[in-house]
């Protein structure tokens, strides 16, 4: 009998054509989790912002002003977003329980609050990686259109509050910029972060000892580390990837699978909410 392969249509794109799972092993592959952190202040007073602009409650430039008069640099989680950290914890553990899981994060504060749940209930420590901050990075108040400097924690900071591994974060405030991140360095970085991701060591170590990696970060670039991972491996091309966007609630799970020594990465499951 002709396997189900030998049927594809010429032209027809691989992920189109019929396969047999029983005519090739599984590779052995990284499980690659990235949760977007919990319900920022941030996060509250955007959505009350938005909501009185759909009301015509306030103006364009009305909101405009409030947003960076009361927005924070490194904004905490919100009560709310405690919460969602907790339930998300509880919710994650039970799932990948007796697998080898390494957690890291971005740090910022939300995402380093939204990972101690999920370091308590694991154990072991978290390792805080600056690649993986929000898209625009610590900024301040904006003055004529250009955004001015925002206080970022700094390294000790961290250590000292989460206790976290911050080997890889410089002296003092990890974000030193005089501003908002240009966003046309916010594609390099990812690719920068996805690079380290499929890096050869960091496979070997994964492949060993940890065959879950679970990262805390944030939307925007949860979208441009996706993207980027699939540039990496071949499967999309960037004109593509400008067509569409990714989007990830707080506390949504997002899955992939990263077979080690190359191949497709594969997008599992995309904005999972298993905390509600």
């Amino acid at each position: 009998m002709a396997s189900a392969s030998s049927y594809a249509e010429p032209g027809v794109p691989r992920a189109l054509r019929l396969s047999s799972s029983s005519s090739s092993p599984i590779t052995p592959a990284l499980r690659l989790i990235l949760v977007r952190h919990g319900q920022s202040t941030n996060n509250v007073l955007m959505e009350e912002l938005e909501g009185k602009r759909k009301s015509d409650s306030i103006s364009l430039e009305e909101g405009r002003e409030r947003w960076f008069s009361e927005r924070s640099d490194d904004p905490p989680l919100s009560q709310r977003g405690e919460v969602e950290a907790e339930m998300l914890a509880s919710r994650l553990y039970p799932e990948l329980e007796g697998e080898r899981v390494s957690l890291l994060c971005s740090p910022m504060k939300r995402a380093l609050q939204t990972a101690k749940p999920l370091v308590d209930k694991f154990g072991g420590s978290c390792l805080v990686h600056p690649d993986f901050h929000e898209s625009g990075g610590i900024y301040g108040r904006a003055v004529a259109g250009v955004c001015g400097p925002g206080k970022a924690l700094t390294k000790q900071e961290i250590e000292e509050q989460f206790g976290y591994d911050t080997s890889l974060l410089p002296e003092g405030e990890w974000d030193r910029r005089a501003g908002r991140e240009e966003e046309s360095e916010v594609p390099k970085r990812a690719r920068r972060a996805a690079d380290w991701v499929l890096s050869l060591q960091l496979k070997e170590e994964a492949a060993s000892r940890d065959p879950v990696m679970l990262i805390v970060m944030h939307a925007d670039f949860i979208d441009h580390l996706i993207k980027a991972l699939f540039i990496l491996r071949g499967n999309l091309n960037e004109e593509l990837l400008e067509c569409f966007n990714l989007h990830t609630d707080n506390v949504s799970v997002t899955e992939l699978r990263v077979p080690f020594g190359g191949g497709a990465v594969t997008l599992r499951y995309l904005n999972r909410l298993i905390h509600a």
